[in-house]
């Protein structure tokens, strides 16, 4: 339940479908073991049992061997990658900071909201440049605009829009940013790659392609909406009509901060409940299913290597039988027990590592056509084939 997020009850597997399900695996189970033995017996000769010198059970054992840790290396390595991956996701710098708290306006009016911004000003003692009305956020509040340059040429640029203090507020890497001049609504600041589309030498001043606003600032690239995207031409405007405030928490405690917010929301807003987003759930928020999907590979990959586990003892118990001769005499001769279980140990490790050649192969490909969904992603290095051989051999 706790792996796949699941509410299943233990009554669940005492229905008849489920019931009928695990039958059935069973008797295939029962029938795939019959038809093993079946062609082990057709292929024994008497004479080769009663002498101890049909071993094709041992050749076949070490080729189940390879199998189960070929897959369970190969697990093992897609859950290093992904690993990696999730944590990349939540520790990769945005271009803006994520510790932002989000709150909604619960009714549609501007004042109430400017003067809920004004209370956290007076009474809580927040900087007023961490502070912003604004109409969305990097992450989850996004508008797109169309702009048409002619009549079948037009681009589709990203957009949010907010006050004089939305680009402080957030933390964007500026380069050259603001918004304020004596027509707010015409002012526009825009990332670094809208002006590397439109080769724009002096952006600061220049007319934004197919309107009549102007560009007043420019902010170094920023990722938009999840890591899976690719960062868009971005264009940050003035509103008058916001409908939430952005305050950025950073350096500070979450809790207290949270508990001033609601405070000040108690007298603004006393009829409806406080309710707030932070950015950084947000993006996570849209990483859901690659963290679902890691919690997934990492179980079955440490459950793999417990199933090929008792496939080995198996195997060793096995091959010590039927080396059990040569081990009375090393151990006559004086060997001592490391020296013997290295031996044997030694024997093993070459299929371990058959396997582990063949498995680096499958979990390359398999990893690099996952990671071929992020836009930005990690890159997968010896580094990671070697933590999954090491955890493989413990």
């Amino acid at each position: 339940n706790n792996v796949l997020s699941t509410g299943l009850q233990l009554n669940y597997i005492f229905k008849p479908e489920v019931i009928m399900i695990l039958s059935g695996l069973v008797l295939a189970l029962i029938a795939s073991s019959s038809i093993i033995l079946i062609f082990f017996i057709d292929q024994a000769r008497a004479i080769d049992l009663i002498n101890d010198l049909f071993n094709w059970k041992f050749k076949v054992n070490k080729v189940f061997l390879i199998s189960q840790f070929t897959i369970s290396m190969a697990l093992m390595i897609c859950a290093v990658v992904i690993i990696r991956q999730t944590q990349f996701i939540e520790d990769k710098p945005l271009g803006f900071d994520r510790e932002i708290i989000e709150i909604r306006s619960p009714n549609k009016s501007v004042a109430d909201l400017k003067r809920f911004k004004n209370e956290l000003l007076s009474s809580s003692g927040f900087d007023k440049n961490k502070i912003s009305l604004a109409s969305g956020n990097p992450i989850s509040g996004n508008s797109v605009v169309r702009f048409s340059i002619t009549k079948d040429d037009f681009y589709m640029p990203f957009a949010i829009n907010g006050d004089e203090n939305l680009i402080s507020t957030l933390g964007f890497n500026k380069t050259d940013a603001y918004l304020q001049s004596p027509d707010k609504s015409k002012d526009k600041v825009v990332n670094q790659k809208f002006v590397n589309y439109f080769n724009l030498e002096n952006p600061v001043g220049a007319t934004i392609p197919g309107s009549e606003n102007k560009i007043v600032g420019v902010v170094e690239d920023f990722n938009v909406a999840s890591l899976k995207k690719e960062i868009p031409l971005y264009i940050i405007g003035y509103t008058d009509k916001p409908n939430r405030i952005l305050l950025n928490y950073k350096d500070q405690n979450l809790g207290k901060t949270l508990g001033q917010i609601e405070s000040t929301w108690n007298k603004v807003y006393a009829n409806f409940n406080f309710e707030y987003a932070i950015l950084h759930d947000e993006l996570l928020k849209k990483h859901k299913a690659d963290f679902f999907f890691t919690k997934i590979v990492t179980f079955f990959s440490i459950f793999s290597v417990i199933i090929s586990c008792f496939g080995l003892i198996a195997l060793s118990q096995s091959n010590v039988q039927k080396m059990r001769k040569e081990i009375a005499i090393r151990k006559t001769l004086g060997a001592s027990i490391l020296n013997i279980v290295g031996l044997l140990s030694f024997d093993f490790a070459k299929w371990i590592m058959l396997s582990f050649v063949i498995a680096s192969v499958a979990g390359y490909f398999a990893t690099n056509y996952w990671l071929e969904s992020f836009s930005y992603r990690i890159t997968v290095g010896v580094s990671i084939f070697l933590t999954a051989l090491i955890g493989t051999f413990v």
